[in-house]
């Protein structure tokens, strides 16, 4: 893996989102990372629909977004025109092509709000890849600054005894 897909999935990892071997103990999370791990859902859902939709660079993303964009647009439009002709008179008139008119319009509804939420989170990445290496870079800092100071407290306290 390369790209966003690799870096997302780096990241929960180093969150812990992934699990692990069940033998380990558990890991701290570096305190750099740890407001992200309070979002570990909307991490989990970023990194999934990277992995699903096989996004690798921020073109790739922005050409999905577009294209999310495009279909929530035509469901909205087609959502439009069902409610406009819900108010019909010869709609109003018959209760069962009303019905079937109504579970379209929530057919479409479940749609629309599911491209949505893929167009925010396209939009979460996009935003949120700027400061991922960073906060990996800080997180690295911070774990090899915290073994070299385990490092040098050890020889102090396991000295010789005679």
């Amino acid at each position: 893996m390369t790209g966003f897909r690799a870096l997302y999935f780096h990241y929960c990892y180093l969150l812990g989102v992934f699990p692990q071997k069940q033998n380990r103990p558990p890991r701290r999370v570096p305190h750099t990372l740890r407001e992200d791990l309070i979002r570990a859902q909307e991490l989990t859902d970023e990194a999934r629909l990277l992995s699903r939709h096989r996004i690798d660079t921020l073109e790739q993303l922005n050409a999905y977004r577009s294209d999310v964009e495009s279909q929530l647009a035509g469901l909205t439009e087609q959502r439009k025109s069902l409610y406009r002709k819900l108010r019909t008179k010869a709609v109003l008139a018959d209760p069962a092509q009303q019905e079937h008119i109504r579970a379209e319009i929530s057919k479409l509804s479940v749609q629309i709000k599911e491209l949505r939420r893929e167009v925010k989170l396209c939009g979460d990445i996009a935003q949120r890849s700027l400061t991922l290496k960073e906060k990996i870079r800080a997180a690295r800092e911070e774990q090899q600054a915290g073994k070299a100071e385990k490092g040098r407290r050890e020889p102090e306290r396991g000295g010789p005894s005679d």
